[in-house]
């Protein structure tokens, strides 16, 4: 019963593991186009697809070394924007395509900072340790700090075709957090409900995979765990699993995963012990 037990632990967490926690890695693609990236469905971009992507998009990696379903085409998994990709890696599971083109930063702190430019003459730059601009920014801006690495941070201008670039940790005294002065906005877009509900759909499904292939295997009937929608944006797991310890891990990635979605908006994600709550950060 023991071995058992633990092997239902170990599938649990495998699936719902990701490199998000207190710190993530990305791995930055100055020009997605001298890569080969595939989509969700594991299909690859088509060139007008990839000319879509952003100059210095930041991939968060979710999984090194890993295969495509054929289980032959090894590649890295990412997440951009709340989308899954793979980048083609070679037979020694190194990104393929133009090496200059690619930078690494590891142990990366999350941030969930938008905050409004106070001068001109702040700059958005190619790379982390020097100082070629990509992006003046004008006094009034906005722009969303998406993580900190070392003394520097990664950041998005929200336009059209998002615009990516560092910061030297210096420039925080040119720019200030937005805060909210009038009745907060309470409401998130259909499309960002949209996508945090079918997250946690997903979340159910994969559930219900592994626990029919655990019980099929194990000859138990452990009953299939569900988060389940009690209010617009609280979601509540079902029993016996909101009451022990079973899924706290997994949940808290879910959590993890659903606060990262989250990135330039302003609610937060508040989780309990089998129970998700998304709230407006000014009600908080």
């Amino acid at each position: 019963m023991i071995i058992k037990k633990n092997l239902f632990f170990l599938i649990v967490l495998s699936a719902f593991y990701t490199s998000y926690s207190a710190t993530s890695d990305f791995v930055i693609l100055e020009s997605p186009k001298s890569f080969t990236i595939y989509n969700q469905y594991e299909q690859a971009l088509s060139a007008s697809e990839i000319s879509e992507l952003p100059a210095y998009s930041p991939f968060k990696i979710v999984k090194t070394d890993t295969k495509l379903g054929d289980q032959i085409t090894r590649v890295m998994q990412c997440s951009l924007e709340q989308k899954t990709y793979y980048i083609l890696e070679d037979d020694n599971g190194a990104i393929t395509g133009n090496k200059d083109m690619l930078q690494f930063v590891k142990g990366c702190i999350i941030l969930d900072d938008t905050v409004r430019i106070l001068q001109d003459g702040t700059a958005l730059s190619q790379r982390e340790a020097s100082g070629s601009s990509v992006k003046k920014l004008s006094k009034g801006n906005v722009i969303v700090l998406l993580f900190r690495y070392k003394n520097s941070f990664y950041a998005m201008q929200p336009v059209l075709k998002p615009q990516y670039g560092w910061l030297p940790f210096s420039a925080r005294n040119s720019f200030k957090h937005i805060r909210e002065t009038n009745i907060p906005d309470t409401l998130l877009t259909d499309q960002t409900k949209k996508l945090l509900i079918e997250h946690i759909e997903y979340a159910n499904t994969q559930y219900k995979i592994l626990f029919d292939a655990f019980n099929k295997s194990s000859g138990m009937q452990k009953s299939i765990p569900e988060w389940q929608r009690v209010e617009d944006l609280t979601w509540q797991l079902s029993e016996p699993y909101s009451h022990n310890s079973e899924l706290d891990e997994s949940s808290g990635y879910l959590a993890d995963e659903l606060r990262e979605m989250l990135i330039g908006k302003q609610f937060a994600i508040q989780y309990e012990k089998g129970r998700i709550t998304i709230t407006p950060k000014a009600l908080q």
